[in-house]
């Protein structure tokens, strides 16, 4: 009788260890960029993206933007399902506006789930006025064009850095 009830006892506590394991290998964090080359006062969306099988993910730590102004921030969480799991999926958007030309590093964004820490990679972005002519931002097709006023040689700081369509997004 002894025997039996610590066997259950072995197997239930291997059981909840496979689970908290479970929800360990099913967790991950990245970074996105819309562009590594952008010009001086060209905005830069950047993206962490946490994908778990937990229902609720902690907020991640975000790295100081001490070379950057951060100009918008927003958040989604989308739960659903995927191959019959329940899956969710936070992004946390920042838009920020470079403070200086260089190379800028941005150093990795982290999240602990059950004392279990996961690191995105760290983002290395090039700021300099060579990129304004890759960073701007073309018309789509059926897009209205923007025209330009006469002195004025580009788009109103309002209107740059807006993610171009047609160009990849960047993920590291």
């Amino acid at each position: 009788m002894m025997k039996k009830a610590l066997l259950i006892f072995a197997v239930m506590l291997t059981g909840l260890a496979l689970s908290r394991g479970y929800a360990f290998a099913n967790t991950s964090i990245r970074t996105e960029v819309d562009k590594t080359c952008v010009a001086p006062k060209e905005l830069l969306t950047y993206k962490v993206v946490i994908e778990s099988t937990r229902r609720s993910i902690p907020a991640p730590h975000i790295p100081k933007f001490t070379s950057f102004k951060i100009v918008s921030q927003g958040q989604a969480t989308n739960i659903f399902r995927h191959a019959g799991k329940l899956k969710t999926r936070a992004e946390y958007i920042f838009m920020l506006l470079p403070k200086k030309t260089g190379r800028i590093r941005i150093y990795p964004a982290r999240v602990t789930i059950e004392e279990k820490s996961f690191t995105s990679a760290p983002l290395d972005i090039e700021v300099t006025h060579a990129c304004s002519s890759q960073g701007k931002r073309k018309a789509s097709p059926g897009s209205p064009q923007l025209k330009e006023a006469p002195g004025q040689e580009e788009a109103p700081e309002s209107l740059q850095g807006a993610p171009d369509p047609d160009q990849p997004q960047y993920v590291l």
